[in-house]
């Protein structure tokens, strides 16, 4: 049986070189793969195939429509899945993880702007999540975690020590934003306690702590215990650029009173401390 996949596998996966760098044909393929895939018991039939194919499968995966069936989406997560059932791990080459950043974009890239964000955590279980791969606008695997709230992939990321605060170049997003802006309250506040910056504005200007007073979190939500618990800390590191954004009128009046009525007396206190201080 082994010895029958293996060959049916073999024959659809060794095209003409001028054939595979056809997209039409690699997107046929995985149309052809995912119809036939009682077949494929065993994933670790793949294990034939080069990392470089897989890779541009992965890519190709997320892109196929899958000639237009309903299941196009199931489709894609059943050949995710299925690369991970093969065993197949995506690893930087050890020159790389020196620097812990490298310049790629990956299928994981591809997926968040798709918005396919339900296909994410299990890409990342393909790649190295010690490394923070970059694409060429500046989104990294931070920024994709980030996004679609794999509480896990953020963590490791923040414990290998890369930049919480690096930008996405083409909104300004930071992870913190793209975080609070999927309602990603967990998340956001491993983010906060990694000294995630609550101020830094994106090119609409827009602050984190903005996204956090416009939403309502679940009471019992991570970020919520965090901005209650241990709210005198937070709010010592971003009342003072709160209050200069207040006196420039860059914060709503909505906003603010949403951001007031979660204060208590002492950090009202501190607040006016600091506004006698930024007066003076």
């Amino acid at each position: 049986m082994y010895e029958d996949q293996l060959s049916y596998l073999m024959g659809m996966m060794h095209p003409a070189d001028e054939t595979w760098e056809s997209e039409e044909w690699r997107h046929g393929f995985l149309c052809r793969f995912d119809a036939s895939r009682p077949a494929y018991a065993d994933p670790t039939t793949f294990q034939i195939c080069s990392p470089e194919w897989i890779d541009r499968l992965l890519v190709d995966c997320v892109h196929c429509a899958y000639e237009g069936k309903a299941d196009a989406h199931e489709a894609r997560r059943r050949f995710i899945r299925f690369v991970i059932g093969s065993g197949h791990r995506d690893l930087a080459p050890n020159e790389h993880r020196e620097s812990r950043t490298i310049g790629r974009t990956t299928a994981v890239h591809h997926a968040v702007r798709r918005g396919y964000l339900d296909l994410v955590d299990d890409l990342f279980r393909i790649y190295d999540i010690r490394l923070n791969y970059v694409d060429e606008t500046g989104l990294t695997h931070l920024h994709a975690a980030s996004m679609a709230g794999c509480h896990r992939v953020v963590r490791y990321l923040c414990m290998f020590g890369h930049d919480v605060n690096v930008v996405w170049r083409e909104t300004g997003d930071t992870p913190l934003h793209l975080a609070l802006a999927g309602d990603h309250g967990r998340t956001a506040a491993l983010l906060l306690e990694a000294k995630a910056d609550a101020n830094r504005a994106n090119k609409e200007g827009i602050v984190p702590v903005q996204l956090v007073a416009a939403k309502e979190y679940d009471r019992a939500d991570e970020l919520v215990w965090y901005l209650t618990e241990m709210r005198q800390g937070f709010f010592q590191n971003w009342t003072r650029e709160s209050l200069m954004r207040v006196s420039r009128k860059r914060l709503s009046l909505e906003i603010c009173d949403k951001i007031l009525s979660g204060l208590s007396e002492e950090d009202l206190w501190n607040m006016c401390v600091t506004a006698t201080q930024y007066v003076r």
